[in-house]
């Protein structure tokens, strides 16, 4: 990753509208009917989020974006009109031309006009939402869009994109199994994609899913066959030549998705629309530990209508300020950092915390070493070692702890 320079911040946009909410998800969205008016609502919306981009690059004094990534929501729901004029605006507010900017697009509503407005003005990544090619289990957890759409979505992500895209594929889903699980496998590898992003069902509380599971509606597959259907995922994903770079995602040489290292490697970034977040992290000349305060979470209201009606108003107002100090930043620095194949970034790590990571959690890294489930030569896990990273993490944060005397 190259060297950050002054006031260098990603970008993190969120656009909040879905053509309906599927039963497991927990981020922020509302939906968007088509209908008359929605594009006016969407136009809206867009210029309003403009203009809060516009205020924070000016307030940060941002001279360099590295990377965009558009979530959501759903923002292929977007009409291409509207798409068009958004990203024309952003073009001309950004400081630089992005080395990297994604798109999230959903099958259901992804189309060639869409994509096509994406090439157009520069978006070098699109990222869909697959999940799975079974229709069962789509509508199990009430996925928009039919197997049918998925496949033709692809076919015209690659027709346009070549490889340039990247998928998601949920592990676990209720009603799975090991069959299911290989056929969406080689359903994705048809398409070629340039990265795979591969979760394990997380069931997050008052969601649609977690009642009706709570309801005994639908079952979800027992602890260990999720287990193995994950690693025979993993290894098919290797098999195919996608490597293992974090604790989720794979990619083919050169398909890893920058913005998202950013993220495990602690790099800053600034978050607009309802429910994005962003931090801010104070790296001065004389290291982080100079101020009390270390740096800034900001968080925005989940609530559209509230945006809207600021318009172009106060939009601090929107923002939920948290201050994070030197010890939050090193446990999230440890938590992310350890996500990702290479580990944390040692030189900023040190210049940050004046301590590496290896000479913070040495006991940790050596035992995890002998057993084969940490990198002998850089402060990061093998492999092996990611599938168990939540029990690395447990034995690194409390040896962390006895080393700076914090526990």
């Amino acid at each position: 990753m190259p060297q950050m320079v002054e006031n260098e911040y990603s970008l993190y946009i969120h656009i909040p509208f879905c053509v309906q909410k599927c039963d497991y998800c927990a981020f922020y969205s509302v939906p968007l009917c088509v209908r008359s008016g929605a594009s006016e609502i969407v136009r809206t919306y867009l210029d309003v989020l403009i203009f809060d981009i516009h205020s924070q690059i000016e307030h940060f004094s941002v001279s360099y974006i590295p990377s965009i990534y558009i979530g959501g929501g759903t923002p292929s729901v977007i009409p291409p009109k509207e798409a068009a004029f958004f990203f024309d605006a952003l073009q001309r507010l950004l400081p630089n031309k992005p080395l990297e900017w994604t798109v999230e697009v959903n099958p259901e509503s992804v189309n060639a006009d869409f994509l096509h407005i994406c090439k157009e003005y520069g978006v070098t990544r699109i990222s869909a939402g697959v999940q799975t090619f079974n229709q069962k289990l789509r509508q199990s957890i009430d996925r928009a869009g039919r197997v049918e759409d998925v496949h033709k979505s692809l076919k015209c992500i690659a027709d346009i994109y070549g490889s340039n895209f990247s998928c998601d594929i949920i592990c676990g889903l209720p009603g799975t199994n090991p069959d299911i699980l290989k056929n969406d496998i080689y359903q994705l590898l048809r398409y070629k994609p340039l990265s795979v992003s591969f979760y394990d069902l997380t069931v997050e509380e008052d969601t649609p899913l977690a009642k009706k599971i709570k309801a005994g509606k639908l079952c979800l597959p027992s602890v260990d066959m999720a287990e193995e259907m994950w690693l025979l995922g993993r290894d098919m994903l290797r098999a195919a030549g996608y490597e293992q770079y974090e604790v989720s995602n794979f990619a083919l040489a050169g398909g890893r998705c920058e913005h998202n290292v950013r993220y495990w490697r602690m790099r800053p970034w600034l978050g607009a629309g309802p429910a994005a977040s962003g931090t801010i992290i104070y790296d001065t000349a004389a290291g982080i530990c100079a101020s009390p305060v270390k740096g800034i979470r900001r968080v925005c209201v989940p609530d559209v209508a509230a945006y809207l009606k600021t318009g172009r108003g106060a939009f601090p107002a929107l923002y939920e300020r948290e201050e994070l100090s030197a010890a939050c930043l090193l446990r999230e620095s440890l938590m992310m950092g350890f996500r990702y194949i290479e580990g944390p970034d040692t030189a900023l790590f040190e210049r940050r915390f004046g301590i590496t990571p290896a000479a913070l959690i040495p006991k940790t890294l050596d035992l995890w070493r002998k057993q084969g489930l940490a990198r002998p030569d850089i402060p990061a896990l093998t492999t092996d070692g990611l599938a168990l990273q939540n029990r690395f993490l447990h034995a690194a944060l409390e040896e962390a702890d006895k080393t700076l005397g914090t526990d």
